[in-house]
């Protein structure tokens, strides 16, 4: 759980303290019961009506000659996807798809619920997770919900396709595998506690599939992606709270007991970096590299398998940068976003900074950038989704949704997807 995600914690446990107090001042007794029955009564008889509008426009949607926004009709290049955290199983955050230079809006959608996590697009849908719980897949073509999954408490990763199944990790540790076609559950799976991470993939030398996630009761867990059976489990000296890479038979991942650890896909360790910070996202893999950003505004390469650390970027002044997310790696980039809402570009091989700063943002960068060609694309907590180039750090396009956006876009087809934390769903591309 990242410190904004405490931070909100103790705001609401604040607010449920003062509107307790008020209730005791002006609704003592039997008088809080009338107002209770009432409220429900009230609630029930409007959750019909709520439950067909809210796919409506969200608040404030443009209209196209003076009408509202018709149904998008998007339809996706056979293959075009973004199924897991960051595009593919080594998280290098890299999409081939070839961006317009001034990407038109194509759908606006208020879902259901406040939303943290990052979505994922296969099948011509997109997967959201939501803090209510709900897993909602929405059909591009149509511009409307195919269906919803409730599992019971806040999702805050990306959903993991796999053919024709959905995984995901919940706030209370439970993975779930979800069928694709109607969104019934197919199996489960309890881990000691909360998922703040995604989940990623792997297959073995006989073809069988497998999905690895990690908790905060410090475990990695390696799970059956059939069954839901459990293959093996490793542990840290604490919190994971990021995702695992995967890149041929290696296995790469951060903890918050400072230690990026690397094993092979039966959960043997192989080495271990001590970064001597908080890890707070998930590690990129590039060739025979890692490359991982903590806390303390640091970016380190580490040599796989064995965890030597080949060079450490100290972003500004020590102490005065924050990294809560993960980098993306280009054939000759890093490109890194920060909390001082800075994007930095710097050399993959020297580990130096590639010309002077890269791009600053008017607020805290807490999505994690994804390299499409010679452009970065990232949301931004004062609403904003940037595209700027590299490494030049020219801004070519951004648009101002209107919420804060704290998770990383999807970028599949020429459609760049993104999620605001207010829970409105957004899609851009060409007309």
């Amino acid at each position: 759980m990242s410190c904004y995600d405490c931070d909100l914690e103790q705001y609401r446990c604040i607010a449920a303290v003062r509107l307790s107090q008020v209730e005791d001042i002006i609704m003592p007794g039997r008088t809080k019961i009338l107002f209770f029955v009432f409220f429900m009564l009230f609630y029930s008889g409007c959750s019909d009506e709520e439950e067909t509008t809210r796919w409506g426009p969200a608040p404030g949607a443009r209209k196209e000659n003076g009408k509202p926004e018709s149904l998008p009709g998007i339809k996706l290049p056979p293959g075009a996807e973004w199924s897991c955290y960051r595009g593919s199983p080594s998280l290098a955050g890299i999409s081939d798809s070839v961006i317009p230079a001034n990407p038109k809006r194509l759908l606006r959608k208020q879902l259901s619920s406040f939303a943290h996590g990052q979505i994922a697009i296969a099948n011509n849908r997109i997967f959201a997770g939501c803090d209510n719980g709900k897993l909602l897949a929405v059909d591009l073509e149509l511009g409307k919900l195919a269906w919803e999954f409730d599992s019971g408490h806040p999702v805050h990763g990306t959903p993991l396709v796999i053919g024709e199944k959905v995984y995901i990790g919940n706030e209370f540790g439970t993975i779930s595998a979800i069928s694709l076609e109607n969104g019934n559950e197919l199996w489960k799976y309890d881990t000691e506690s909360m998922i703040a991470g995604s989940l990623n993939r792997y297959e073995d030398s006989r073809g069988k599939l497998h999905v690895l996630v990690g908790s905060h009761d410090y475990f990695l867990y390696c799970i059956d992606a059939e069954s839901g059976n459990p293959a093996w489990k490793f542990k840290t000296g604490n919190y994971i709270n990021g995702t695992a890479a995967v890149s041929g038979k290696m296995i790469v991942f951060g903890s918050c007991d400072g230690f990026l650890y690397i094993c092979d896909l039966n959960g043997q360790k192989l080495g271990a970096a001590n970064l001597e910070d908080f890890i707070p996202d998930s590690p990129a893999i590039a060739g025979k590299s890692a490359y991982v950003a903590t806390s303390g505004g640091k970016v380190f390469r580490i040599e796989l398998p064995g965890g030597e650390i080949t060079w450490t970027y100290r972003a500004g002044e020590e102490g005065h940068e924050e990294f809560t997310t993960s980098p993306a790696v280009g054939k000759d980039l890093v490109i890194v976003a920060g909390g001082s809402g800075n994007i930095y570009c710097i050399d993959r091989e020297t580990g130096q900074a590639a010309g002077n700063r890269f791009f600053k943002a008017d607020s805290r960068i807490d999505s994690s950038p994804v390299l499409c060609g010679d452009k970065a694309v990232f949301g931004c907590t004062d609403g904003r989704i940037y595209i700027v180039e590299v490494p030049g750090g020219k801004k070519v396009w951004s648009y101002r949704t209107g919420g804060e956006i704290t998770a990383s876009v999807a970028v599949a087809g020429g459609i760049i997807a993104a999620i605001t934390f207010d829970g409105q769903l957004f899609l851009f591309g060409r007309k």
